[in-house]
C-alpha cells in the first residue's frame, strides 16, 4: 500500500496505460486495495474521534483535580496512564500529602468525585484508580520529567513505576512544598 503521501494510483496508472489516451481516474487497482484504504480510512477517522473525546474526557479530569486541589489541597501527581498490556483502559494515578491513613476512605472519595464528574461512558475507559505514596522513589523521577500543576502535559512511551505506559495525560506533576507536605486534607 502506499504511504498516505502518495496519491493512489488507478489500474491505468499503476500499469501504464490509458483508456481513450487519458488517464483513468476511477476507481482504485483492485478490491482487495480498496478495502484497505477503507480500512485505513475508518482507523483515521476513529482515532481522530477518540482523540476527541479523550481530549474532553482530559478536560473533565483536570477540571476534577483543580477542584479537588481547592478543597483538600495539592496533588504532587494526578495523571492517566494507558498502560501498555491495557489498551484503551487509562489508570488514574494519584499522589497527594493529604491522603488518609485509611487508603479505602481515600479511594472512595476519589471514586465518588469521578462519579459526580464523569458520563457513564467515561467511567469505563477509567479501569482503576492508583494511589502512590509520598515516599515512592519513582515520584521523584516523574517529578524530574515533567512539572505541571492544573495542566495537561502528554507523554508517550515511558516507564515509571515499572509499567510501560503507552500514554498519559499529566494533569499536575508538582513536588510540594514542606508546608504542603505537612498539611492533611479533613475528612472527605
Amino acid at each position: 500500500m502506499p504511504s498516505q503521501f502518495e496519491p493512489m494510483k488507478t489500474d491505468a496508472q499503476a500499469h501504464g496505460t490509458a483508456r481513450d489516451g487519458q488517464g483513468a481516474t476511477e476507481g482504485l487497482a483492485g478490491s482487495a486495495e480498496r478495502e484497505e484504504v477503507r480500512r485505513f480510512r475508518t482507523h483515521d477517522l476513529d482515532v481522530l474521534l477518540s482523540e476527541g473525546l479523550m481530549r474532553e474526557l482530559v478536560e473533565k479530569i483536570r477540571k476534577l483535580e483543580e477542584q479537588i486541589a481547592k478543597q483538600k489541597g495539592h496533588f504532587s501527581l494526578f495523571a492517566l496512564f494507558l498502560r501498555e498490556e491495557a489498551p484503551n483502559r487509562w489508570d488514574l494515578v494519584v499522589s497527594a500529602p493529604w491522603f488518609w491513613a485509611d487508603e479505602k476512605k481515600t479511594l472512595d472519595f476519589l471514586a465518588k468525585k469521578l462519579r459526580s464528574r464523569l458520563a457513564n461512558d467515561e467511567l469505563v475507559a477509567i479501569s482503576r484508580i492508583v494511589l502512590i505514596e509520598q515516599s515512592n522513589p519513582e515520584l521523584k523521577a516523574i517529578h524530574r520529567t515533567l512539572q505541571v500543576e492544573h495542566g495537561a502535559e502528554e507523554l508517550r512511551d515511558s516507564n515509571f513505576f515499572g509499567l510501560q505506559i503507552r500514554h498519559a495525560y499529566v494533569i499536575t506533576s508538582h513536588l510540594p512544598s514542606r508546608a504542603e507536605a505537612s498539611r492533611t486534607g479533613g475528612a472527605p
